[in-house]
């Protein structure tokens, strides 16, 4: 399965390019799938953003940021990975965190 890395623009609006098209996460309307692994780890996130109403088909790799909560989730398929954030709660995870 193909991995999407989520980047950061100049404005501090987060987005990922899949076949030569950017889509903008704050953009993502209720029910969007991303058919892909997606990968936000070490971005230096204090927060999600609002993910809550799309859905990962693949992975989620969280890993290596600064996040507290996983508030604002996406409802993720496969595996959450997460490691090295302290986290004060795991909230908003379906099955739990890896």
């Amino acid at each position: 399965m193909e991995t999407i890395k989520i980047q950061k623009d100049d404005d501090g609006k987060y987005f990922y390019k899949n076949n030569d098209k950017t889509y903008y996460l704050n953009a993502l309307s209720k029910g969007w799938r991303i058919k892909a692994n997606v990968d936000m780890s070490n971005m230096g996130l204090t927060e999600l953003p609002d993910l809550s109403g799309v859905v990962i088909t693949g992975d989620l790799d969280v890993s290596h940021n600064k996040l507290k909560s996983m508030q604002g989730a996406p409802q993720v398929q496969k595996f959450v990975i997460c490691v090295d954030n302290p986290f004060e709660n795991l909230d908003g995870v379906q099955g739990g965190c890896y």
